[in-house]
């Protein structure tokens, strides 16, 4: 520990002061010293970080933040010499993300240093869409599987559909990025071999977040199959040269020759729809 001086200055007795200026000088064991002059330091270290919480690893990202209410940037790291005493930290919100710090409210000590740690994790949300959710025996759903988010920078992620029972055609695995304005997606077909009622999931292993459908398969049989192209005169195509369409918008008729005759009931063996 470092010695401390008290230093006095006193006139003699009878003495007579001419000017505002007073000269003194230290002596030890009645030998001069020097007289060195320091200036205490008040201040302390403030640092703020920030990172991104991804399935794959963190990484450091930037984020807007206050300091007793003054806006700074941090750049994955922000630090600033201040005076020793309490700082409130707060920082701002992310779309897309939940931000979390480990403490909003710190004290710099004297010399010392204080940190507060901020963490972004991003939300995803998937959703998982069947054309139809009643259909018989040979028919096909058409799956669309989607993530997105709200979060405005890349993320990574993996989809994956499932229909244990059904038999699925096309893409069921998809692996990339995503950000708000890019949603990842995926379509596939569900061909419904077996009368009951089935699940449909779509399952992003990476974020653990999982989206389930129900079909219902009908144990009646489709002869035939019609479906409506994507023609802008409004046509339709198909297998049986018919055109239909349900009150939804699916050209979907099962249509079967009567069995005496293998003709079409009715209208001498054509059936006009």
């Amino acid at each position: 520990m470092k010695p401390a001086y008290t230093v006095e200055l006193r006139q003699p007795a009878g003495a007579e002061q001419f000017s505002n200026s007073v000269g003194f000088a230290l002596q030890r064991a009645q030998q001069s010293v020097p007289l060195t002059l320091t200036q205490v330091d008040e201040t302390g270290l403030l640092e703020v970080t920030a990172e991104l919480l991804l399935p794959t690893g963190n990484l450091p990202t930037t984020v807007q933040a206050e300091v007793n209410g003054q806006p700074v940037t941090v750049d994955a790291a922000w630090s600033q010499r201040v005076s020793a005493g309490e700082y409130a930290v707060q920082p701002q919100p992310v779309p897309g993300a939940r931000i979390s710090a480990d403490t909003t409210q710190v004290t710099v000590p004297q010399g010392g240093r204080a940190a507060v740690h901020l963490q972004v994790q991003p939300e995803l949300s998937l959703d998982l869409q069947a054309d139809k959710p009643q259909v018989c025996v040979g028919d096909a759903v058409t799956l669309t599987g989607r993530a997105q988010t709200e979060y405005r920078g890349s993320l990574p992620v993996d989809l994956q559909l499932s229909a244990e029972g059904l038999e699925l055609r096309g893409n069921q695995n998809f692996e990339g990025q995503l950000s708000a304005a890019q949603p990842a997606e995926l379509r596939a077909e569900a061909v419904a071999t077996q009368p009951g009622r089935y699940q449909i999931t779509l399952r992003s292993a990476m974020w653990s977040q999982d989206v389930t459908r129900t079909v219902e398969v009908l144990p009646q049989s489709t002869a035939i199959q019609l479906r409506r192209e994507a023609d802008p005169a409004g046509a339709w195509s198909g297998r049986g040269g018919a055109r239909a369409a349900d009150q939804s918008g699916h050209a979907e008729r099962r249509l079967s020759p009567d069995r005496a005759g293998g003709r079409w009931p009715g209208n001498a063996g054509r059936r006009n729809l």
